[in-house]
C-alpha cells in the first residue's frame, strides 16, 4: 500500500508541474492581444492581412474570456491538486508515525529482555564462583560444614535478582505507559 501512496504521489506531483505550466502558457497568451487575435481562424484566413502597423487589436474578447475560463478551471484543478498532494503528505506522516511507535516498542522490549538477561547473568555468575573447582577457606572450615552459608548465598542471590527485576518492571511501567496512548483516525475514503 506505501508503494501504491508513492506512486499516487509521484502521479499527483507531475500533474501539478503540468497544471502550472499550463497556468503560465494561458497567463503568457493572456497578455499578448496579437497572440489572441490570431487565434480566430476563420478571420484570419478569410480577411486580408493588415499592412498598416498602427492597427488597433481590439477583437479579442471571446478569446480572452474563453481563455480566462479555462484559467480558471486550471487553477482550481491546481488548487484540488495541491489539497490532494498534502492529504498524501499528511497520510505519509501518519504511516511514519505509526511505524515509529512499533519500532520504539520493539526497542523497549529488546531493552527490557536485554537487562533480564543481565540479572540473571548475576546469578550465574554467583553460582559460577562458588562452583569453581578451587579450595577455598570457607569450604574447610567445620563451622560452615552444614550448608547454612551455602543456603544464605543462594537466598540473597535470589533476592537481589528478584529486586533488580521488580524496580526494572516499575520503571519501564511507569516510564513508558504513557507512550502508547495515542488515538486511531478512522481511514476515510
Amino acid at each position: 500500500q506505501l508503494e501504491s501512496v508513492r506512486e499516487l504521489k509521484q502521479q499527483v506531483r507531475e500533474l501539478i508541474v503540468q497544471a502550472t505550466a499550463l497556468q503560465r502558457c494561458l497567463e503568457a497568451v493572456l497578455e499578448e492581444d496579437e497572440d489572441m487575435e490570431r487565434m480566430y481562424l476563420t478571420k484570419l484566413h478569410t480577411a486580408p492581412p493588415p499592412t498598416a502597423p498602427g492597427i488597433k487589436h481590439t477583437e479579442h474578447e471571446e478569446a480572452e474570456m474563453l481563455l480566462e475560463c479555462y484559467l480558471q478551471e486550471i487553477g482550481s484543478t491546481l488548487d484540488n491538486l495541491e489539497l490532494t498532494e498534502y492529504q498524501i503528505e499528511s497520510t505519509e506522516k501518519f504511516v511514519s508515525f505509526r511505524l515509529d511507535s512499533g519500532r520504539n516498542r520493539l526497542l523497549k522490549v529488546d531493552v527490557l529482555a536485554t537487562t533480564v538477561s543481565a540479572i540473571f547473568s548475576f546469578g550465574s555468575f554467583i553460582g559460577a564462583v562458588f562452583g569453581v573447582n578451587l579450595q577455598t577457606p570457607l569450604f574447610d572450615d567445620p563451622r560452615y560444614d552444614n550448608g547454612w552459608l551455602f543456603n544464605l548465598v543462594v537466598g540473597l542471590t535470589c533476592f537481589v535478582m528478584f529486586g533488580c527485576f521488580v524496580v526494572l518492571w516499575l520503571y519501564f511501567t511507569s516510564r513508558f505507559s504513557n507512550t502508547e496512548k495515542f488515538v486511531v483516525l478512522p481511514n476515510v475514503s
